[in-house]
């Protein structure tokens, strides 16, 4: 009967030691989620901005080609413009994905 008595003690015992331990992984997750939401927050924001600028740069490249339509032949110029164009906006839109820490860790 000692032994069996023994025996329950070490079992409580090993529960409340994981039972801790789980609570307090628990906690440092809800921690490291807050952490990975602000920064993702102040990623978002960077990347808000990025978007702002890539869009007034594309809109001046286009006024600036407009303004060279008068004087010189544009079809080659214009045609690197727009490859510009569309390589600026695929590595905004890839920044995304690479920098936001719920989808690298989620992944």
């Amino acid at each position: 009967l000692k032994d069996t008595l023994h025996e329950i003690n070490d079992l409580q015992e090993t529960h409340s030691w994981y039972n801790f331990n789980l609570i307090q992984i628990r906690g440092l997750k809800t921690k490291i989620i807050a952490i990975q939401e602000r920064y993702d927050s102040a990623i978002r924001r960077i990347l808000n901005e990025i978007t702002v600028q890539k869009e007034r740069a594309k809109e001046i490249l286009t006024n600036a080609l407009d303004q060279l339509e008068t004087t010189i032949d544009t079809r080659e110029i214009k045609a690197h413009l727009n490859q510009l164009i569309h390589q600026i906006d695929q590595l905004v839109e890839n920044m995304a994905s690479q920098t936001l820490l719920l989808s690298i860790f989620s992944g």
